[in-house]
């Protein structure tokens, strides 16, 4: 079982408050510095294949085998994502679906996803995860070898889309029994192991928990704090945390005791599950099987 934050996969609409009040900065001691130090380490690993990876346009004519890349669809810290289509003129890669979603970037920097593949590969069974086809190494014009995941291509909006139409009072106006959705994990380039060792803090700084930017640890417990910070934001349509400078961010999540605030609006069960998930001690926090039984998440 793998361990990952929510915030890779749920991310919805950040307004920002001109009410909240900003926090005192942080006392300069040597466990600050050393998380901060760690912070910024994997924040430069993270965005070197940024720096590498700006051809999209290259990669554009870079196809595989069986299928062929139509447009890019967004591109992120660790590579570029293209819809694409399965060729019709070759047998080859017939297990292949006619559209597919290609997560592309440079070999000498695909280990993320090659950890990714298989990640995907090993959750391989659940319908809330998007499918992994396989992998596949292409080249561009000048022989640079890319390293390409073949996943499947997820036409709906994201979560963070749909709230933003929401917001703005605009509805889908196809709600056909084909065009409903079903939500799907679909990012795993920061997935671990909770039995790994873990040497950096991974994941988007509003989403971490207690453990993981004062420690470095990440558990089960981890994702349950993420997802109650995802939940949150869905409920008011604002970040559970309204700090402008990370370094803050950092300080208030790891090195103090405050907590999210839980608006007075929003339903008892949704205060309820919402206390469970923000617990700063890991150990006491709800399991997701435990949440899963809440009155909040249960089904009619």
């Amino acid at each position: 079982m793998f361990s990952s934050t929510m915030a890779a996969v749920i991310s919805v609409v950040v307004i920002s408050s001109s009410s909240s009040s900003a926090p005192r900065k942080p006392k300069h001691d040597s466990k600050w510095y050393a998380m901060i130090k760690r912070r910024n380490a994997f924040k430069r690993k993270k965005k070197t294949p940024v720096v590498c990876f700006e051809r999209a346009t290259t990669l554009e004519a870079s196809h595989g085998l069986s299928w062929v890349r139509v447009c890019l669809l967004g591109k992120g810290g660790f590579g570029s994502v293209f819809y694409a289509k399965r060729r019709t003129t070759i047998n080859q890669g017939t297990h292949l679906p006619s559209q597919l979603a290609v997560k592309s970037t440079i070999m000498d920097q695909s280990s993320s996803l090659q950890h990714e593949k298989q990640v995907l590969c090993d959750l391989t069974s659940s319908p809330y995860v998007v499918r992994c086809y396989g992998d596949e190494v292409t080249h561009i014009a000048n022989g640079v070898k890319v390293y390409n995941l073949l996943l499947e291509y997820c036409s709906g909006l994201s979560l963070e889309r749909q709230i933003r139409l929401s917001g703005f009072g605009l509805a889908d106006s196809d709600w056909r029994k084909e065009g409903n959705f079903v939500a799907k994990l679909a990012d795993f380039g920061l997935a671990k192991a909770v039995d790994e060792e873990c040497h950096d803090m991974r994941g988007t700084t509003r989403y971490m928990s207690p453990e993981l930017v004062r420690e470095k640890k990440i558990g089960y417990a981890t994702d349950i704090w993420a997802f109650g910070c995802a939940v949150l934001e869905m409920l008011t349509g604002k970040p559970a945390w309204e700090y402008s400078e990370v370094e803050d961010l950092l300080w208030v999540i790891g090195y103090t005791d405050e907590l999210p605030q839980i608006p007075s609006n929003v339903s008892e069960d949704a205060k309820d599950l919402l206390s469970r998930c923000f617990v700063r001690t890991a150990a006491h926090r709800w399991s997701a099987d435990c949440l899963l039984e809440h009155p909040f998440l249960s089904v009619n």
